[in-house]
């Protein structure tokens, strides 16, 4: 089974269709242009299904770049995807830093070869979750 036969992709699908809107599934290794926009899908992986015990490792992995701009963007990912897009990841001037900043994600190796300029974290202040971790 693909994750576009899974009971939750296609409630996504039939939502959007009512929208108005497609609804597309990405996998590592598309490339594509938008507005001027390179976009690089990392994560997940082709033939990825989502699981129930690790749902952060099923998000979306992005690199976008405009210009000479680049941004990463890591959704919830953690170290287990961090290492399997290790080879795909070049130097981005923004890191979206992973899973709001938790201890599991955002590992010295991505900053390694992420080397960003600019890292943002996507955290309400003073959450029940203490995040983003204080080594982070």
């Amino acid at each position: 089974m693909s994750i576009t036969e899974t009971p939750d992709w296609q409630r996504v699908k039939e939502r959007a269709r009512a929208r108005g809107v497609k609804a597309v599934g990405l996998q590592a290794g598309q490339r594509f242009e938008y507005g001027g926009t390179r976009i690089e899908v990392l994560a997940p992986e082709v033939g990825h299904l989502p699981s129930e015990q690790a749902p952060n490792n099923d998000s979306l992995v992005l690199r976008l770049t405009y210009g000479a701009q680049s941004f990463l963007l890591t959704g919830d990912i953690e170290r287990r995807v961090e290492q399997m897009i290790a080879g795909s990841l070049e130097p981005s001037e923004v890191l979206k830093v992973a899973h709001h900043g938790s201890k599991t994600s955002t590992t010295p190796m991505l900053l390694e070869r992420v080397r960003p300029v600019i890292a943002i974290i996507s955290a309400g202040y003073e959450n029940q979750f203490f995040m983003p971790h204080p080594e982070v």
